[in-house]
């Protein structure tokens, strides 16, 4: 059953309380919404609860590592199990009060197990 726009707008929105504290913030792309998550080539079909639990242990388990990268950085979120790989770009940015803000940009997504990226860092969950 294909992931629906509510369904990701409610993971972003879970995944976005869970970063707060951080002053990060994370956006899924359209092409990662409406290209990718439910393409034909996602076999077996990625689900909800696989992204949902990805992001969790990425946020548990990541999140100061990938804040210390620089602006403008990418970097790959690779899943072992799942073989779900997130191409992601980070932008920091000076909030109002005085703090960084950062958002964390999920580019696309794909299960691959022979995923090739490009970029030298590397997350693993």
């Amino acid at each position: 059953m294909p992931i629906t726009a509510q369904e990701l707008t409610a993971l972003e929105t879970r995944i976005n309380t869970a970063l707060a504290k951080h002053n990060v913030k994370l956006v899924l792309s359209a092409h990662f919404t409406g290209d990718r998550v439910n393409h034909v080539r996602n076999i077996p079909p990625i689900t909800l609860a696989e992204l949902d639990a990805m992001l969790r242990q990425v946020v548990s388990q990541h999140v100061g590592q990938i804040l210390a990268l620089n602006d403008q950085a990418t970097f790959n979120l690779r899943c072992g199990n799942s073989h779900i790989n997130i191409p992601c770009g980070l932008a920091k940015a000076a909030a109002g009060n005085g703090a960084a803000m950062h958002e964390i940009t999920a580019i696309t997504v794909m299960r691959n197990p022979k995923f090739y990226s490009k970029d030298p860092v590397e997350f693993h969950v």
